[in-house]
């Protein structure tokens, strides 16, 4: 490229792994293209987190750069404690444990029944940030709309992207909604806290500003109807010895979508934005600016140095919006289209209102009474994070009770599986959707909330193979009915750990176990497992030491890597199988894996 010609150009990242000097034109021995990176179909896509991953064990035992079971834990006696959340684990365990002592009614640091939220979890669900601060923090008054917005309740207040409003001074900062006056109609009422922003001329307020990993705005940036130029800003995070994510709240990021040279794939270039004592910014030291807005202007202009010129801010998907109360009213509701069936009841597309896109369940009878499921759905209206499908409200004044989600465009990963086939999908589109799954599931692990029932079919995915964990806590609900002698009962028999199948001893490393089945789902494209076998079959020949072997008959070839971690998920013992912090760890940092334990990475098919 041109650029690499100017020594005054930046593409370091200090601390970044996977990028090159351009300064120097020196390449990083890491090689942009190879262990640093992979390829999501035919795009580059980055993969070491901004850092370097790892953990550490406490006692008389040394730190480990790559440990199975302490990267993204610690280990105190024989339990592992993950450190996702930094001290945010709360929640209720599964049928068979006890509920948790940090407080039994709070799951993710917020209290069933009030408003108030956890601020634990930087940027995400459990304690959202407005821009790069805490709401909380911030003297909330004039907002702007980040995006358009149609009414959903009858005092909600409808609004366009860029829309101006200011927040009542009562109003609870961490709060969904805020009832806030439409600066240009005067009309007051509720808006959706996640729609706007503060209306300053921070960084933070700006279109172009993101609250993501590198690992995300690579993802982000390298959707298909991206043009080269796209472009966003972040923080820097770097990835500690103890797989927890530091942000470096003084350092910034510019991230831009180009091509590679040589092959002409789209990619991503990472460039440091450094700051000096006066105030101002710079990417290249010839040139300062007294403002980020005046920096990302001048790019704008021209590439000065860059891969490219700066085209476009990256498009911001808009979020789901949970409705104000969790028992809503079915006639709102309109069902347009069944989708499926299951052991727990017909899913169908619909319309809230005639306005929101949303998905209902309808739910069989069970034995657990209309109080108890309130219970249980509060648990679950309360669990959000952005690789949990969203739960909306629920409809439960009558029968049937009706569970209301966000809807996911493409359907169960399972259908989707089996209708490509292997045709479109490559490996490094499984180990993305295996990550993505991880995510979810690592958030609900440091809850200490069991899924049950985590298969292939209860993943949904979305545009750009975005996928999200669904029906968690449903088989909470039919607890009594689930066990008794049925065709399908004893179908899932295949995902559970031999501990929850014979012994209905559930938890979060049962989860691990038919994770681990997942990923054999995954990797032959929605195979069912243990083909052949039966439910009982299954479980006799598991507890006897029988594992599924490595698939070698798939159009996507598995790797041995792949297949050993599949074998650790299916450890007869439940403390000796991986956390799913570490699984999240491995799939971010799949080939940075494979390369440290030496171990053979097969083509990969794309």
């Amino acid at each position: 490229m041109g650029a690499s010609s100017s020594k005054n150009e930046e593409n370091r990242n200090d601390g970044e792994d996977g990028g090159r000097r351009l300064w120097s034109d020196s390449k990083s021995e890491l090689d942009d293209e190879a262990v640093g990176g992979r390829r999501l179909g035919n795009e580059f896509i980055s993969y070491l987190d901004d850092g370097a991953v790892g953990g550490r064990r406490l006692g008389s035992e040394s730190k480990s750069d790559l440990n199975d079971e302490a990267v993204g834990g610690r280990r105190l006696g024989s339990e592992l404690i993950s450190y996702l959340d930094d001290g945010a684990v709360g929640g209720r365990r599964s049928w068979s444990e006890s509920k948790s002592d940090l407080n039994d009614g709070e799951v993710g640091g917020r209290r069933l029944g009030s408003e108030s939220k956890s601020e634990l979890d930087d940027g995400e669900v459990g304690g959202r940030r407005l821009g790069s601060e805490s709401k909380s923090d911030l003297d909330i008054h004039i907002v702007r709309a980040l995006y358009d917005f149609d009414a959903i309740h009858d005092d909600d207040l409808s609004f366009k992207k860029d829309d101006k409003f200011n927040v009542e001074e009562n109003t609870a900062p961490n709060s969904d909604w805020w009832v806030a006056t439409h600066i240009s109609t005067g009309q007051k009422g509720y808006i959706p806290s996640d729609y706007v922003i503060k209306d300053d001329n921070s960084p933070q307020s700006q279109d172009w500003w993101y609250d993501v990993k590198r690992t995300e705005a690579d993802i982000q940036l390298l959707f298909p109807e991206n043009p080269t130029g796209t472009f966003l800003v972040r923080w820097r995070t770097c990835c500690t010895a103890i797989r927890s994510v530091s942000t470096y709240r003084d350092q910034m990021i510019l991230s831009v979508r180009t091509s590679e040279s040589k092959s002409n794939d789209a990619c991503v270039k990472h460039y440091r934005i450094h700051r000096l004592d006066n105030g101002c910014f710079f990417i290249s030291n010839k040139k300062t600016f007294d403002n980020m807005l005046d920096l990302i202007l001048h790019y704008q202009n021209g590439a000065n140095g860059l891969c490219c010129k700066l085209d476009v801010p990256c498009p911001k998907i808009r979020p789901m919006v949970q409705f104000r109360e969790l028992d809503v009213s079915r006639n709102y509701v309109k069902l347009q289209k069944k989708l499926g069936s299951g052991y727990f009841g017909e899913v169908w597309a619909g319309k809230w209102r005639d306005i929101v896109d949303i998905a209902v369940k309808t739910l069989k009878p069970s034995k657990m009474t209309p109080e108890a499921f309130l219970e249980e759905a509060e648990l679950m209206y309360n669990l959000r994070h952005k690789k949990l499908l969203l739960v909306m409200a629920v409809c439960a004044k009558s029968k049937p009770i009706w569970v209301i989600t966000e809807l996911m465009a493409k359907g169960t990963l399972l259908d989707y599986l089996r209708k490509d086939g292997g045709n479109t999908i490559t490996f490094n589109i499984i180990t993305h959707l295996a990550e993505q799954i991880a995510d979810g599931m690592a958030f609900l692990e440091a809850r200490n909330f069991v899924h049950f029932n985590l298969r292939a079919a209860n993943i949904l995915i979305g545009e750009h193979y975005e996928v999200k964990v669904a029906d968690f806590g449903l088989a909470r609900v039919f607890e009594e009915d689930i066990y008794e002698a049925h065709e399908d009962i004893m179908f899932l028999i295949k995902w559970n750990a031999p501990e929850a199948a014979g012994g209905r001893k559930f938890s979060i490393k049962s989860d691990v176990w038919s994770y681990g089945v997942l990923l054999y789902e995954l990797i032959t494209c929605g195979r069912e497992p243990y083909p052949g076998m039966k439910g009982n079959e299954v479980l006799n020949r598991v507890e006897k030491g029988y594992r599924m072997p490595r698939p070698t008959d798939g159009l996507i070839p598995c790797p041995e890597p792949y297949h050993e971690l599949m074998l650790k998920c299916w450890n007869r013992s439940p403390d000796t199988r991986p956390t799913f912090a570490f699984l999240l760890d491995f799939f971010e940092n799949y080939v940075s894996y494979t390369e440290r334990t030496k171990l053979p990475i097969e083509s990969q098919n794309d």
